[in-house]
């Protein structure tokens, strides 16, 4: 056999295989059957690389190989002996009849429609070629008897699928098309009614709220343009043109105070945000998901608008905080009042006031006394008891323990208000109680140490403690112990040897405390921004998987510190210029290659090779399939490393805490 011969019939069958059909092409196959038809080692050697090919675990290259195979039956009967000779194979390979291996490889449409074809064409084969070919027959049996597959409902299972299949794209058709036209009679039917309840409710704002356009005449807009074009900038200083970047923060809420004026404008303005937010909003939402859902684009831009002119309106009615009429009406006149400056009210108040002769020991400033706790002013009264009723009291100074008199709590010139009045007033009832017992008393301070004891730190009792007190404190020793084994082991001048601690008097008076830590929640998440426009919501310690090392970052997601958004811009900008440019577009070279029948594609070079992806551009990449987040996500988490380090973080952990609590017994310690 010729080797050049060779080679080109195993080209063609490698392209035919993997171009990714499910029809051949024609003139491939007319080619292959030019080269392997030659002879028959040509025909033998094609059926080899057929099998070989067979044998990929891809299912769209065996449905490739098939449909070769295919093609080559109906043309040689010498082929179809080569084919009854590995029936076996081939019917495991395309049919998976095969019980240890009967599953075929991905994708699974491929899958399907390969053992359906196979399933077909042996039906057909039966029928045209069973005379000819007598080991057919037995075959066709075997199918039949022993897969137990019935070609008749096999066949007319997969007509009426087709049938099925058409007859739900033609139901799902008609029903766009049903409501697709509900939804433009819907739409011209309101389409109006909303355009208007839009212009009242931007009329009836800028009724409340006047623009400060309405304010201006256009001539000193006009003015005020052709001053700022003549200005020179070279006279001030600027010698070139700055832009600067100003930051608004959001808009607080106006303010809008009712009155007589606007209160018939503020009446019609709530009714129509109420028809709008509770009738026409859903409804927009509702028109907006079934334009989408028939594909209408020019509906859905309609329904677009009128949904964006409405939710604008009603925000900007959101931004109103409307102020009830009573409540402000009574703080304008009260500020009126105080701001009047008419003459005339300020000689009448003039007259309202009387000379008063001034009171003896009379202050201008009032000092109100300090207030004292409950249980201060107990103890005080304990320790200072008031005198009983036939000793006379003497005139004493001020004293901070001392409590005040109910006169004197109602005197205006402590200048104190009600609710203090109140709190010295139950304090001074509650000293002219009588005094509490000193059983009393001793409970109370017995109360008072226990919830300070329950509250202080615990240590366990140690050798430190015991010898916390011991000036005089030699180092300790340790006597070699007999240790059973033979004499052999052991030498006999070790006998009552002693052996002083390394570490001396400190052993006697140190502890060592293992800190294993504690817990601590996080109150942080990553907040990069995502594709979405949303958030990163993920809430890790230090580093998120996805963004990096987490930063702090405001509530539209931008760095706050300086250094980390010079960071994140560089990383940026090497992203983007890693990234291919626009006319290295993979959707624009496929049209491109499409049309030319080029590949344009610049790919770097690797050291592995190609990929199966750069090979077979027109197969389906198995890998993809199974590569989904769960697997990736497995692959890091039970890496060998990953476990190795987590098992070694947490044994630690776990011997920090053994330390801490069996630290001095000696099976924990080693």
């Amino acid at each position: 056999m010729d080797q050049d011969t060779c080679r080109t019939i195993s080209k063609i069958i490698v392209k035919l295989s993997t171009a990714g059909k499910t029809e051949v092409d024609p003139k491939g196959v007319k080619d292959l059957v030019h080269y392997a038809g030659k002879s028959e080692e040509y025909l033998k050697f094609t059926h080899e690389k057929l099998l070989k090919q067979l044998k990929k675990k891809h299912s769209e290259i065996r449905l490739g190989v098939f449909l070769i195979i295919e093609a080559f039956f109906k043309k040689s009967a010498f082929y179809r002996e080569l084919f009854l000779d590995e029936f076996r194979t081939i019917l495991d390979l395309t049919v998976g009849s095969n019980s240890a291996t009967s599953s075929l490889p991905p994708p699974l449409e491929a899958a399907e429609l390969l053992k359906l074809r196979t399933l077909n064409a042996f039906h057909k084969w039966q029928e045209k070629f069973s005379k000819t070919h007598p080991r057919l027959p037995i075959a066709y049996n075997y199918i039949k008897s022993v897969l137990k597959i019935d070609f008749g409902d096999q066949l007319k299972l997969n007509l009426e699928e087709a049938r099925a299949a058409q007859e739900q794209r033609e139901h799902v058709e008609r029903s766009k098309a049903s409501h697709l036209e509900a939804l433009q009679q819907d739409i011209q039917d309101h389409q109006e009614e909303i355009s208007n309840l839009i212009l009242e409710i931007r009329n009836c704002i800028n009724l409340i709220i006047p623009k400060p356009e309405e304010f201006m005449g256009a001539n000193e807009k006009l003015h005020s343009d052709k001053i700022a074009d003549d200005i020179d900038m070279r006279e001030h200083g600027f010698t070139a043109p700055i832009s600067i970047s100003i930051e608004l923060s959001h808009r607080h809420r106006a303010d809008i105070v009712v009155t007589e004026d606007n209160d018939a404008a503020i009446e019609t303005l709530k009714g129509l945000y109420l028809r709008a937010k509770n009738r026409y909003c859903p409804m927009l939402t509702q028109w907006l998901r079934m334009a989408r859902k028939c594909g209408d684009d020019e509906q859905l831009k309609t329904v677009v608008k009128m949904k964006e002119d409405l939710e604008s309106e009603v925000a900007r009615y959101g931004e109103l905080n409307l102020i009830p009429s009573a409540y402000k009406a009574s703080d304008l006149s009260n500020y009126e009042c105080r701001n009047s400056d008419d003459d005339e009210d300020d000689d009448d108040d003039d007259e309202d006031f009387e000379d008063v002769p001034e009171k003896h020991g009379y202050e201008e400033f009032a000092i109100a006394p300090p207030v004292v706790p409950k249980h201060i002013l107990s103890d005080a009264k304990r320790n200072h008891p008031h005198p009983s009723a036939t000793t006379t009291s003497t005139a004493t100074s001020w004293n901070i323990i001392q409590p005040l008199k109910s006169d004197e709590l109602h005197d205006p010139t402590y200048g104190m208000k009600p609710p203090l009045m109140k709190q010295l007033l139950s304090v001074s009832a509650a000293s002219i109680s009588a005094p509490k017992s000193e059983k009393a008393a001793s409970q109370e301070v017995g109360d008072r140490k226990s919830k300070l004891l329950s509250i202080a730190p615990k240590l366990p009792f140690d050798v430190d403690l015991y010898h916390w007190e011991d000036t005089d404190l030699h180092a300790p020793s340790i006597e070699v112990a007999d240790t059973g084994v033979h004499r052999f082991w052991q030498p006999l001048d070790r006998e009552g040897e002693t052996i002083e601690n390394p570490d001396g008097v400190a052993a006697l008076r140190t502890r060592k405390i293992e800190f294993s830590g504690t817990f601590v929640p996080i109150e942080w998440s990553c907040r990069a921004p995502l594709p979405s426009g949303n958030l990163c919501p993920r809430k890790d310690r230090e580093k998120c998987p996805f963004h990096g090392r987490i930063i702090p970052r405001d509530e539209n997601g931008n760095p706050t510190n300086e250094e980390d958004a010079i960071r994140l811009k560089v990383e940026r900008e090497k992203t983007e210029q890693a990234k291919p440019p626009d006319w290295q577009d993979p959707k624009f070279l496929k049209d491109l290659q499409a049309e030319i029948g080029m590949d344009l594609t610049i790919r770097a070079s690797k050291r592995g090779g190609k990929s199966f992806a750069d090979k077979y551009p027109q197969l389906t990449d198995v890998r993809k399939l199974k590569d989904d987040p769960r697997k990736r996500l497995e692959k890091k988490i039970f890496n060998k490393k990953s476990l190795k380090r987590v098992a070694t973080a947490l044994d630690a952990a776990n011997a920090k805490k053994f330390r801490d609590k069996f630290g001095d017994q000696f099976n924990y310690t080693g």
